[in-house]
């Protein structure tokens, strides 16, 4: 569109110089004949209408909606019909009618092709946007903790449950370390539903957030790797 818009833009306003001449020129020949002849008068608006579309083509050129594009085609269409109809004598104004009927059309198609692009380019990135949209889970960030020491929340609860006499005081490491300890599964228990490197990676997680020390983890990964 741009490059079109440029190109008969240019081209436009160059012939609308000549088409002004040759008007003139018709209209001496229709006043010197006496009968009333129309071809100046009707080069002179073809004229005017070529100025007026190539300025705002050049004008419009970089707009991505389609600005000013209706009114260039009605005011090519306006043209054409003056020129194909009023040309009299003056032969080359058919010429002229054809040029602006030809930048018309070609608006008129690339303003819709334009158009369709722009819609199917917004849709798509609505459909991106949705599909990039995940619905939040609080829990996703935390850790899978074996059965025994785990929340309400499943086996991605919270560390603190007092109804499970697991960790009774949150506050209190101490309390959190003697609630490892004292967890009411055996290491035989747990083994039965999750795997030993899975439940080794469960100690060191707990390691790692200070509820048990060093050699605590130590003696449940011995046990669990006999």
């Amino acid at each position: 569109m741009k490059i079109w818009k440029t190109f008969s833009g240019i081209i436009s306003i160059l012939v609308f110089g000549f088409v002004v001449f040759q008007s003139c020129a018709a209209k001496m020949v229709d006043d010197y004949q006496g009968k009333g002849g129309t071809a100046g008068v009707a080069g002179m608006l073809v004229a005017i209408v070529l100025l007026i579309c190539g300025a705002l083509s050049i004008s419009t050129r970089s707009s991505t909606k389609g600005a000013g594009d209706l009114s260039i085609v009605i005011l090519y269409v306006i043209a054409a019909i003056v020129g194909y109809t009023k040309h009299g004598f003056y032969k080359d104004l058919i010429v002229w009618a054809t040029w602006c009927l030809i930048c018309a059309v070609v608006v008129f198609v690339l303003d819709i092709v334009q158009t369709v692009n722009r819609y199917t380019q917004k849709n798509q990135i609505n459909n991106q946007n949705n599909m990039n949209q995940v619905p939040y889970n609080r829990n996703q960030n935390l850790p899978n903790f074996p059965p025994g020491i785990q929340g309400n929340q499943g086996n991605q609860g919270n560390l603190v449950n007092p109804q499970n006499n697991v960790f009774p005081n949150q506050n209190s490491s101490s309390n959190l370390q003697s609630g490892v300890l004292s967890n009411q599964y055996t290491t035989q228990n747990v083994q039965s539903s999750v795997s030993s490197i899975e439940l080794i990676k469960k100690y060191k997680e707990l390691l790692d957030m200070g509820a048990i020390t060093q050699e605590e983890f130590d003696k449940k990964k011995q046990e669990l790797l006999k």
